[in-house]
């Protein structure tokens, strides 16, 4: 696992020796004795290109349209908040809701009355296969995954006891009301430990499966929404309860995290954007816990688990930042590997987020450098295989993290008119992107890994969705250029979401279930195809954008970069022995009522 920790480190940004001479002129100005500029003096009084206020602007185009795209301010790495404040994302967006308004309406509604469906349990009844599948597939699942290391709040052994005394031998159905509380928990655990077991298998395309071992995955595959059921209730019914005591408490709390946690690795479970499981156990004094080995335990990984969730979504881990006292230990050696990096990203969410002071453009820069450093020395401190697998969760976070902030600062040089640091950054972006995309298949494809793909691989398509917006936004740029050369670009630009799409096509065909962000990537690269390909008659010349004033030369440069980014992804001489794209449906995106 030693040769994933290189792959962590990062050395994308060419220029980060003048950013971080640029973040140090400021931070000398900023003394003690000295007035901070952007803390203390009006912005209207500052240079406008040091400013970063792009969080603060909104795509003009946002209220042309009967649309459903709403704002997520406190996620700023979040495809929707970029979609607010990029005017050729939310044209995009825009024709997209008009389409499906005007011509499906239908389908709409379905969309969004199973996007705010709670996640209520469907009956109050708890039902588990038979006793012989559940053991054999929760004891091979030990085999294959450390879980010890990965997951300590989840005891195999001790789910396995409560599989002997608590489960009949052929498939049951429990009622509630029929068993303890305690006893209550522990299936609540087995159903999530049997979830994980199903999604370690469904994840890989490494593992072979033959003759019983097939069969018993497409059995537990039947199983998924009774056990993520299972899982709902638990929780409804904790949540309704109103008194009882401490060490059950601890019980529901461990319970909650372990929830949690299979909410942030599964493709298939509704999760709620809650943080009850940080809430209860700060109610319990976790966070200031120091003698209790396993409740230090427990809250080092929900602790880790909180910051993960919200920092890859670009939100402050706020339970967590508003504590005044935070005294429990770190004793877990993969939360002793991280903890420097989890607290700089939540400084830097902070700072992203401030309302106090005005955004410095090289404060974001140098905060950019800073993230790569800190992300270098976690990397490097990976002597096993849990902290590998746990840097790749770190490393995908920090990608997604860099990825937006880079075109965050693409709008900022654009809205500035900067074209010199516009071109720079756009150069910076596409080595980022080459590398970033390299990364998450070749992480997919790794053997070290079989079976262990389920804990970043929810991670890797919502960082490859994000992506595949990002590059239709540059090419709608493209489109709106007269150029010759950008014609070209924009040519490249469409044969590389193509390309992305085969990519996850082939990685389809060896999948046992295919992740459903999967098929949530290939629906919206199909529609950006079909909408590109609709796109034959005037220009919208109304839109500036950094393209426009960029020298020919270096738009050359930036084709052939492209170009060699293609060629990196599949050769052409494979690519061509494909299908050419052929548009279906353009005048409706290539949505159909299909």
């Amino acid at each position: 696992f030693n040769k994933e920790c290189e792959d962590g480190k990062e050395n994308e940004h060419k220029n980060s020796t003048n950013k971080k001479q640029k973040l140090h002129n400021h931070e000398a100005h900023s003394s003690i004795n000295a007035v901070n500029e952007f803390y203390d003096i009006d912005p209207a009084f500052l240079d406008g290109k040091t400013v970063f206020n792009v969080f603060s602007k909104k795509s003009k185009f946002l209220s042309l349209s009967a649309t459903n795209l709403y704002d997520t301010p406190n996620s700023v790495f979040d495809i929707r908040h970029l979609t607010v404040r990029d005017d050729f994302l939310c044209v995009f967006h825009n024709k997209l809701y008009d389409v499906m308004s005007n011509s499906f309406p239908e389908k709409l509604v379905q969309s969004q009355s199973a996007a705010s469906s709670p996640s209520d349990a469907s009956d109050f009844l708890l039902k588990f296969p038979s006793k012989s599948l559940v053991t054999t597939i929760i004891t091979k699942f030990a085999q294959q995954v450390d879980v010890t290391s990965l997951i300590p709040i989840l005891s195999v052994a001790k789910s396995l006891h409560d599989i002997e005394t608590l489960l009949p031998n052929q498939d049951s159905i429990l009622a509630p009301s029929n068993v303890s509380t305690d006893q209550f928990l522990a299936l609540g655990n087995i159903s999530i430990c049997l979830l994980l077991a199903y999604h370690s298998l469904a994840s890989s395309v490494l593992i072979p499966l033959k003759n019983d071992d097939l069969d018993r995955f497409n059995t537990l595959g039947e199983w998924v929404d009774p056990l993520e059921n299972n899982v709902r209730l638990i929780k409804r019914t904790f949540d309704s309860m109103k008194q009882c005591s401490h060490p059950i408490k601890i019980k529901i709390v461990k319970y909650l995290s372990l929830l949690k946690l299979y909410e942030s690795l599964s493709s298939t479970a509704m999760a709620v954007n809650s943080d009850d499981d940080v809430q209860l156990a700060i109610q319990l004094g976790l966070d200031n816990e120091s003698t209790d080995q396993n409740l230090i335990m427990l809250w080092n990984s929900i602790y880790k688990n909180y910051c993960w969730r919200h920092a890859f979504r670009g939100e402050i881990p706020l339970l967590i930042s508003l504590q005044n006292v935070q005294s429990t230990p770190v004793i877990d050696p993969i939360l002793v590997n991280n903890i420097e990096l989890l607290k700089f990203q939540i400084g830097m969410l902070k700072y992203l987020h401030s309302k106090e002071q005005t955004l410095s453009l090289n404060k974001i820069l140098g905060l950019q450098d800073e993230f790569r450093s800190k992300l270098n020395l976690a990397s490097q401190k990976c002597f096993s295989a849990s902290l590998t697998l746990n840097n790749v969760v770190d490393t995908l976070i920090y990608r997604n993290a860099q990825l937006f902030t880079d075109f965050y600062l693409l709008l900022h040089y654009e809205t500035t008119k900067d074209k010199e640091n516009f071109a720079e950054k756009y150069g910076g972006f596409l080595q980022f992107f080459q590398e970033t995309v390299f990364y998450i298949f070749s992480g997919l494809a790794n053997i070290r890994f079989a079976g262990y793909e389920f804990l970043f691989v929810n991670y890797s398509f919502t960082v490859l969705y994000n992506l595949c917006f990002m590059i239709f936004s540059l090419h709608q740029r493209s489109h709106n250029c007269t150029q010759y050369e950008m014609e070209q670009q924009q040519e490249v630009l469409m044969l590389l979401l193509r390309k992305i799409s085969m990519l996850l096509t082939d990685y389809s065909k060896n999948c046992r279930r295919v992740n459903p962000i999967v098929h949530k990537i290939e629906h919206v690269i199909a529609a950006m195809l079909e909408t590109a390909k609709n796109q034959t008659g005037a220009k919208q010349y109304l839109l500036y954008n950094g393209f426009q004033e960029m020298d020919t030369s270096l738009v050359q440069k930036n084709v052939a970069k492209l170009r060699t980014i293609s060629e990196s992804l599949i050769k052409t001489d494979f690519y061509k022995q494909r299908e050419p794209f052929v548009a279906k449906s353009p005048t409706t995106c290539g949505i159909t009522s299909q």
